[in-house]
């Protein structure tokens, strides 16, 4: 069955095996606050050494990340294609180039991270040029935040390798008119699978992933506020 291929994906383990329990009561949604914007910090003139270490660190860290949210955009849209291609006329040939699209995107992603390591390393460790107790540990809280969205994007480059992987091997193995289904057509064995297994997104959690990296973004923003507005 063209769908397994879930079954072999080595970013998450899931049993086939489901249990049914009753449907949650529906609550409703918390209105989201909503979340300060990561963004570069303009002009400063910097009053010591340690707000110009801030500023260049900070800013070089922050173009990283926000670069590496443009190509997970990316990579979760190419998730969404290879899902429609397991149901789609010719689905096995467009798989193949969206694969090729999401190990680019990949290889993208893990090429620049250890920049971006530097960067926040760097950011951390001009937490020594302040003699000012509450700034090194606005920074080193800044610094923290930054690190979590690294590592939640790092994670997502990591699976999306590893959803590549699992893809050149299940198309590059044998197929039999018994594999197949004419797409839109009943899949018997595609009923019994549970739901999150026949979405990629859904598999491996991107949509979680990067709203964790939101919130962390968003808590990087106003501890760097904070800080320039000591600095200027």
């Amino acid at each position: 069955m063209r769908l397994a291929v879930f079954s072999i994906l080595g970013v998450l383990a899931v049993s086939a095996t489901v249990s049914v329990s009753a449907a949650p009561v529906a609550t409703p949604s918390p209105v989201p606050t909503p979340r300060a914007e990561l963004k570069e910090i303009g002009r400063v003139r910097a009053r010591s050494p340690y707000c110009a270490a801030f500023v260049h660190h900070f800013n070089a860290s922050a173009h990283a990340l926000l670069e590496h949210d443009a190509s997970i955009g990316l990579v979760d849209y190419t998730y969404s294609d290879i899902t429609r291609t397991f149901d789609e006329m010719g689905g096995d040939l467009k798989r193949i180039d969206e694969r090729k699209k999401l190990a680019a995107y990949s290889d993208q992603l893990l090429r620049a991270i250890p920049a971006a390591q530097a960067e926040i390393d760097a950011l951390r460790n001009a937490s020594s040029l302040t003699s000012d107790p509450q700034q090194a540990k606005d920074n080193h809280e800044l610094a923290k935040q930054l690190q979590r969205v690294l590592d939640r994007q790092k994670q997502i480059a990591t699976d999306a390798s590893g959803v590549v992987r699992a893809l050149m091997e299940y198309d590059s193995q044998p197929r039999s008119a018994a594999d197949s289904h004419l797409p839109g057509s009943y899949d018997e064995d595609r009923s019994k699978m549970p739901p999150d297994m026949l979405d990629v997104k859904k598999y491996v959690r991107i949509d979680e992933l990067r709203d964790r990296i939101g919130d962390a973004e968003s808590s990087a923003a106003g501890i760097a506020d904070t800080i320039e507005t000591r600095c200027s």
